[in-house]
């Protein structure tokens, strides 16, 4: 019976924790973060154009089933991270280098994000707008930008190899270096 008691105790000691560290950093979330600025990326987003379709399925033949999850499933599958945890880094980068935010712990803050913008967006429209916002090296911004930078060719007129190199440099951009 004591057993019980103290493996209850320790239980709810675990839980309560888990729950303080996870309140403290939703509300540091909502003093620190500057919501006009999350407005100003909704609208952008909500009013955005898809990129070329041949982009969505060399991404979707890349990394299977992205688009259709979430970052608690990415966590659980052992993914890095599906688009809209993307986008809540690319958000955090531009916003703090835009100086829209005050002291920004990426990691708590991106899970925060991620989870805001999950409930707001499709797992595509995170895609298109981190795609459109990347910093593909070399300081050019924009998978648009890249294509030109890059390849000499627009966006819809790439290969699917030139496609694929563009999507797996997001998660390494200085696979880049050298291509200019």
């Amino acid at each position: 019976m004591k057993i019980i008691k103290v493996c209850s105790f320790v239980l709810v000691l675990v839980f309560s924790s888990i729950s303080i560290v996870y309140l403290y950093f939703q509300n540091q979330f909502n003093e620190n973060f500057n919501q006009k600025y999350i407005e100003n990326v909704q609208t952008e987003i909500e009013n955005q154009s898809d990129l070329p379709s041949l982009l969505y399925i060399q991404y979707e033949k890349l990394y299977p089933n992205d688009l259709n999850s979430n970052q608690i499933n990415a966590l659980l599958s052992q993914q890095k991270s599906c688009p809209c945890v993307l986008l809540a880094r690319t958000i955090i980068n531009e916003s703090t280098i835009k100086g829209n935010s005050s002291q920004v712990e990426p990691v708590p803050f991106q899970f925060f994000l991620g989870e805001e913008l999950e409930e707001i967006f499709t797992q595509k429209q995170c895609l298109s707008y981190t795609m459109k916002h990347f910093n593909f090296y070399n300081g050019v911004i924009g998978i648009e930008k890249a294509s030109e930078y890059y390849f000499h060719k627009k966006l819809d007129k790439l290969k699917e190899d030139e496609i694929i190199i563009l999507l797996k440099s997001m998660k390494k951009p200085r696979m880049l270096a050298d291509r200019k």
